[in-house]
């Protein structure tokens, strides 16, 4: 069992100290997501080398500059090696091909462009081309220019695409204001950090992200140090009876790494889709093998309705795996994974209780022939449940007897300790107005104070049967939402969302404010 839960914020819900607060090494963490991104390039591009195939039959549709056309008809050959599956040495080929513009730049090559092409260029080009699978392609082809070493232009045209630079050499405003954003959330008042704490984030930094590492990691200033404008955001908002909220969260996504994604769905009680994928983000990618993505949120979108828990799209050559945010590995044998941290699994049959009352906890949807811990906020237990072989239970539970009046989270724990799913109950003392005619859901006043809220309007013509597409054979259309479907309203989210929110973006984020940084990030 895992220690008590130690946070606890000021409405009533309730998480454990790690997911309430926020990482202080998010770059560094983000990083490590670029890594992961680089290393399923790296492997895939030197799994081509050694098919035998020419560069236009490795990737079809490639266009290339007239000084790179000779490649067309050639046989491909991945820069970086090939038939190579050693990450490390894979790392170390990409770190020697920039570091070979180390105090040695080259030009462009391209007609009117008489720019010079930098280490700094060259790996926020490369970093530019890790957003997206369909840049892979000119990845190799960049790698390749740079390492014949004459130019590099191919590089330098990606590193345009993430500045957002325009061949007339103009630069998208929202640079500035992105600038303006990061710059003024951070607070900073301009107050400089410790030069050797900077020096330590940035070997920490090259060390999580070694693919884009120079010979040195300086550890330098940002221009937020010097910031002195104050953010004026909003404290967070008590919020309840909030509807299923969906996270979308890529196994290899580099900018919004998959854990963080994890993470925010867990905390704020919401749905997780999880996608097989090595671009940033899945939702409306254009490629079909990801339609399932696509699929799913827009029945969400236009039905509210969400694919059963479980595997479901195209099966994948091979299981994909990621790690979650508490560490564990999750497997994806298909393209598209559906799970839930839904307090709607989970329920009590009284919402309003004294101390020492006994009530009925229940749970449906869950892991079949499982015991699970019903945990209350103050430290107790309520006592424990067991589902049958179709992953339902319900038994008698009792409220702590030292419960003081007022509205606590209670928590569906796993084995480990984990939370599956949260709920809400309101004890009240002798006199708060609860009789003792069965009664419980209402106040004093008669009023419904319900912290739980009530469930969505159903849809017009919405009468509990599947109305959505039903599943084929391999489930690329799983949008029904028949019996046994994810929940879609009822759950409880409190002032944590407005920080747990900041998760989703931590990847766009956080990392895109490095990379303006030159591309350097530290």
């Amino acid at each position: 069992m895992a220690p008590p839960i130690k946070e606890t914020c000021p409405s009533g819900k309730i998480v454990r100290a790690e997911d309430a607060e926020e990482d202080a090494d998010d770059s560094v963490n983000q990083i490590a997501g670029f890594q992961g991104t680089f290393e399923q390039f790296a492997l895939d591009c030197s799994a081509k080398g050694k098919e035998g195939k020419t560069w236009s039959e490795t990737y079809p549709g490639i266009v290339f500059p007239a000084r790179l056309q000779h490649l067309a008809d050639e046989p491909f050959s991945c820069a970086l090696g090939n038939g190579i599956s050693d990450r490390d040495a894979l790392t170390k080929a990409n770190q020697e091909i920039l570091r070979s513009l180390e105090g040695n730049t080259l030009p462009t090559g391209a007609d009117g462009d008489d720019r010079e092409v930098t280490f700094g260029d060259a790996r926020t080009g490369v970093i530019q081309a890790l957003y997206s699978e369909s840049l892979w392609a000119t990845l190799a082809t960049g790698l390749t220019e740079l390492k014949e070493g004459d130019t590099a232009g191919v590089l330098m045209e990606l590193a345009d695409q993430y500045n957002e630079r325009t061949p007339e050499g103009h630069y998208d405003p929202m640079l500035q204001a992105f600038t303006n954003i990061r710059c003024t959330d951070e607070n900073s008042y301009g107050d400089k950090p410790d030069i050797e704490k900077l020096r330590d984030l940035a070997k920490r930094f090259d060390d999580a992200g070694p693919f884009q590492s120079a010979s040195v990691s300086p550890g330098i200033y940002d221009y937020c140090d010097f910031w002195k404008f104050k953010g004026t955001l909003p404290k967070p908002q008590h919020l309840t009876a909030v509807p299923n909220i969906l996270v979308v969260s890529t196994s290899h996504d580099s900018a919004t790494p998959y854990a963080s994604g994890v993470k925010l769905a867990r905390t704020i009680d919401g749905s997780l889709l999880s996608v097989s994928g090595a671009s940033h983000t899945s939702y409306m990618s254009g490629d079909e093998a990801k339609a399932c993505t696509d699929v799913t949120v827009n029945g969400f979108l236009t039905k509210g309705a969400l694919p059963k828990t479980g595997d479901f799209g195209p099966k994948l050559p091979k299981p994909d795996t990621a790690v979650d945010d508490r560490g564990d590995t999750i497997t994806l044998p298909t393209r598209c994974k559906m799970e839930t941290f839904r307090a709607d699994d989970f329920m009590l049959s009284k919402d309003t209780v004294h101390a020492g009352d006994k009530v009925l906890a229940s749970v449906k949807h869950l892991d079949p022939e499982t015991s699970f811990t019903v945990a209350f906020e103050t430290g107790g237990d309520f006592g424990s449940l067991a589902t049958d072989n179709g992953g339902n239970a319900a038994a008698q539970v009792k409220v702590p007897k030292d419960a003081k009046p007022g509205t606590y989270v209670v928590q569906l724990l796993d084995a480990d300790g984990k939370t599956v799913a949260n709920t809400t109950l309101t004890v009240v003392g002798d006199d708060d107005g609860k009789g003792d005619d069965g009664n419980d859901g209402g106040s004093s006043d008669g009023t419904d104070d319900d912290p739980k809220g009530g469930g969505d309007e159903p849809a017009p013509g919405d009468d509990g049967t599947s109305d959505g597409a039903t599943g084929d054979s391999d489930g690329n259309d799983n949008n029904g939402h028949g019996p046994g479907d994810l929940p879609r309203t009822g759950a409880e989210i409190w002032p944590l969302l407005a920080g747990a929110v900041v998760l989703l973006t931590a990847g766009g984020v956080v990392y895109r404010a490095s990379r303006r940084k030159g591309g350097a990030a530290h």
